[in-house]
């Protein structure tokens, strides 16, 4: 990687922030990591006010409600957050000749494809989620012409905040002996916040051309099979049941089948390579 970029991290604590400073701190790369307490983005002056205190080459914007649901009951929330300072972070990059580094979700998919999505799929989101997501992504590109958008699919990872994610939540589940009930026909391609964050900062630090990327583990698996990898690598016993993600009540639509694939990289390891070093690193 190449050291000599200045990276301004925005939303330093979650499961995805937190692995890119430790990549940063890995390859010697200048990054500031600011958590929530540090930064509000709904607030044009502290964006601008950041801006000129730090003078990045790069903002990677990691600040995002976690999930589907919090969207669903409260879109303005979303849309201010997702879209609106977004909107602001765009303008100020753009001003200020900053490159704007815009995670985004496999939730702009539909979930009807029978393999994984790649970067030129057609976008079709069925929640404020995935809508808000996607609009962020065009936010970015519209108004920032420096500007890398990265999807991707379920995270997992070491995190410096108390949010639990679906792994998170296994674990947890796994530890206490719990009977457990997982879908079987919801495909994804769990990627390791590690694995993510490494090549997104190599695709920022070496100049990579700007535009949408595609960043998972390579494979799909239904989070039935999923969750059975876990517990092999944990030496539990237990007992876990198919079931239907229609089961599950939602208060709104979630896509069933939302791996992700790449046209423009190449592929990241295996993801059960890296769920089995997350593993025996951080939990076994």
């Amino acid at each position: 990687m190449i050291s000599n970029h200045t990276i301004l991290l925005l939303g330093a604590t979650g499961a995805l922030g937190t692995a890119v400073t430790d990549i940063c701190k890995k390859h010697y790369i200048s990054c500031m990591s600011l958590g929530h307490e540090d930064f509000e983005i709904t607030s044009l002056e502290q964006i601008t006010a950041t801006i000129k205190e730090y003078r990045p080459h790069s903002i990677v914007n990691c600040i995002a409600i976690p999930s589907i649901n919090p969207c669903e009951t409260d879109p303005a929330s979303a849309i201010i957050l997702h879209c609106n300072a977004g909107l602001n972070l765009a303008n100020q990059c753009a001003k200020n000749d900053i490159i704007l580094v815009q995670p985004s979700s496999h939730a702009v998919f539909d979930g009807l494809k029978n393999e994984a999505y790649v970067e030129d799929d057609l976008i079709k989101a069925t929640n404020v989620y995935g809508a808000t997501k996607f609009l962020a992504e065009r936010i970015a590109a519209t108004y920032c012409p420096r500007h890398y958008i990265f999807r991707f699919p379920t995270l997992y990872g070491p995190r410096r905040n108390k949010t639990m994610g679906f792994v998170d939540k296994v674990i947890m589940w796994i530890r206490e002996g719990s009977e457990l009930r997982i879908a079987d026909d919801k495909m994804d391609s769990p990627t390791y916040t590690m694995d993510a964050a490494n090549k997104m900062v190599s695709l920022i630090s070496e100049k990579a051309p700007y535009g949408i990327y595609h960043i998972a583990n390579q494979g799909w698996v239904s989070y039935y099979d999923f969750v059975l990898k876990i517990r092999e690598i944990m030496k539990a016993k237990n007992v876990i049941h198919r079931a239907k993600d229609k089961e599950f009540a939602s208060i709104c639509h979630k896509p069933l089948r939302t791996a992700l694939s790449s046209t423009k990289i190449k592929p990241l390891r295996n993801y059960e390579e890296a769920l089995e070093e997350y593993l025996k690193d951080y939990v076994v």
